[in-house]
């Protein structure tokens, strides 16, 4: 080869395959919009070809041993053919754009840009049998007949429509898309125009490559600008989401204290109700009790998030020493407390006990039991246990949302919004009920 056919087939290869690279990146990338993805995909792939057809003719023709050239006219010719096909693939590209980004649409200058480089298709395939705008010598070199140039002006007529296509669009969008293609369709334009005034002159499929690569490169700024406004709006809605979903747990946890106080208000009074009954005075010291206990344990009341389990522990105290004026030696309490440093929502623990002792002991024929209560550390987590002796149940027919459970229902919802806990309940009939809480140490500790 000599060293200007080099100089084209290193030029023809380079953009061959860096045209198939960008082809490939814009696939990988298709989701961004998929109909634009697919035309700039089809003209960087007429690129390549371009390149390869135009890299295979200096390759093929400065062969030492060559054989009758039909490698070169077909190379030759599908390189005219081609070029064709890369402007209507370009207008067909350009007008995605300008509906994409400037909302306009310019039906009749594209359905006449496909006209002309069609007519010039065809005129094409008949000078590949009747010779009217090219031919070879006798060494199979290149040679332009006089009347070449017009396939070079009707390449410019399509061009020019096209780049009137983007002036008419300008308003419409913002300066780097309207720099970009019209640096695509200019640059090409002058460099035809420059081959038609100087003869030899072919550096047309660089520059082609060059300013294709520059809709590629425009491409995926668009496509990464667009991948970060995606980001950003994902973003803001996961923030958005997480903000109602503080809002409802907030809602749901006003609500569960709305029915936990009354609750305990009530399980309290009803003790009270069964002393006035039985000893007058009993009862008169209940209400005493019940009224310190009020007193002291407002804030607790009041409380919107988890308190310490010590003060829980108060609760219960001061919860079974009401229990105890009704009920005297029948309900015994045992307790094995090995851990108090951390949170716990208020009266998690005072509903269990208030529930073994009710639905538990209370049931038993002699009304007797003993109540045991456990806090420990077991791994990861804060463990809390209430255990009694009672009539126990079948755990396939509880049911936490009925009217009877409704302590328990509110406890488990409680565990689970504030502090990411778990209520566990084990019971058989006639055995007894063991309730276990797990709080993990990393949300108990707060």
């Amino acid at each position: 080869m000599t060293i200007s056919g080099d100089i084209h087939f290193g030029l023809d290869l380079w953009s061959f395959i860096i045209s198939l690279l960008a082809a490939l990146t814009v696939y990988i990338t298709r989701g961004y919009d998929k109909k634009l993805a697919v035309r700039l995909i089809l003209l960087l792939c007429a690129v390549a070809f371009f390149n390869m057809f135009e890299g295979l003719y200096y390759y093929w023709k400065d062969i030492v041993l060559h054989d009758d050239g039909s490698v070169e006219r077909l190379s030759v010719f599908m390189i005219i053919v081609i070029a064709y096909l890369i402007t209507i693939l370009a207008d067909i590209y350009i007008e995605r754009i300008l509906i994409r980004y400037a909302g306009v649409w310019h039906k009749q200058i594209s359905v006449a840009v496909h006209i002309i480089c069609t007519f010039g298709i065809i005129l094409m395939i008949l000078s590949r049998f009747f010779g009217f705008f090219y031919g070879f010598d006798e060494l199979n070199n290149f040679v332009y007949y006089n009347n070449y140039y017009w396939i070079k002006v009707i390449s410019l007529v399509a061009s020019a429509l096209i780049l009137c296509k983007v002036l008419l669009s300008a308003r419409y969008m913002n300066k780097v898309d309207l720099i970009v293609l019209s640096c695509v369709i200019i640059i090409p334009m002058i460099s035809a125009i420059v081959q038609m005034i100087i003869p030899g002159y072919n550096l047309t499929n660089t520059v082609d490559t060059v300013l294709v690569m520059q809709l590629f490169f425009a491409y995926e700024i668009h496509y990464a600008t667009f991948m970060a406004n995606k980001e950003k709006t994902m973003h803001e809605e996961k923030i958005k989401l997480l903000n109602e979903k503080l809002a409802l747990t907030d809602k749901r946890m006003a609500l569960y204290d709305r029915q936990i106080r009354p609750h305990f208000m009530f399980n309290s009074l009803t003790a009270i109700r069964a002393l006035c009954s039985e000893e007058e005075s009993e009862a008169a010291d209940a209400i005493d009790d019940l009224a310190g206990f009020l007193r002291s344990s407002m804030d607790l009341l009041n409380a919107k998030g988890c308190i310490t389990l010590e003060k829980e522990l108060s609760t219960v105290r001061n919860y079974l020493k009401l229990e105890k004026r009704r009920f005297g030696d029948k309900v015994k309490v045992e307790t094995d407390i090995r851990e108090r440093e951390y949170m716990v929502p208020a009266f998690t623990i005072q509903i269990l006990v208030e529930n073994s002792i009710r639905h538990g002991i209370r049931k038993k024929l002699d009304g007797r039991g003993t109540i045991c209560l456990r806090t420990y550390l077991e791994g990861d987590n804060h463990i809390i246990e209430v255990e009694d002796d009672g009539v126990g149940f079948n755990e396939k027919e509880f049911d936490y949302d009925s009217e009877e459970h409704v302590g328990l229902s509110n406890v488990k919802k409680r565990l689970d919004l504030m502090c990411n806990g778990e209520l566990e309940i084990k019971s058989n009939p006639g055995e007894g009920t063991k309730a276990r809480v797990i709080i993990p140490v990393i949300n108990g500790g707060v």
